[in-house]
C-alpha cells in the first residue's frame, strides 16, 4: 500500500477536472484512483458530506 504526502495528493486533485483546488484539510474527503502500476493517483471524486469507510479501506465511498 502506497502513502502520499499532501503534495502528491493536491497534484493529483489538481489533475482531475472535475474537483476544485481544495485547502489541505479538504483532501481527506477525495477518493483518489490508481492510474497506473506505479502507483500514480488521480482524484476520483470529491465527497462534499464526508467518506465513509466500507468493509476495507480500499473500498470508501462519498456519504450521502
Amino acid at each position: 500500500m502506497a502513502s502520499y504526502n499532501v503534495t502528491e495528493l493536491t497534484d493529483a486533485v489538481n489533475a482531475t477536472s472535475t474537483i476544485p483546488p481544495l485547502e489541505d484539510y479538504q483532501l481527506m474527503n477525495v477518493i483518489f484512483r490508481c492510474i497506473d502500476i506505479n502507483g500514480g493517483i488521480a482524484g476520483n471524486s470529491y465527497c462534499i458530506a464526508g467518506c465513509i469507510g466500507m468493509a476495507s479501506t480500499s473500498n470508501d465511498q462519498c456519504a450521502m
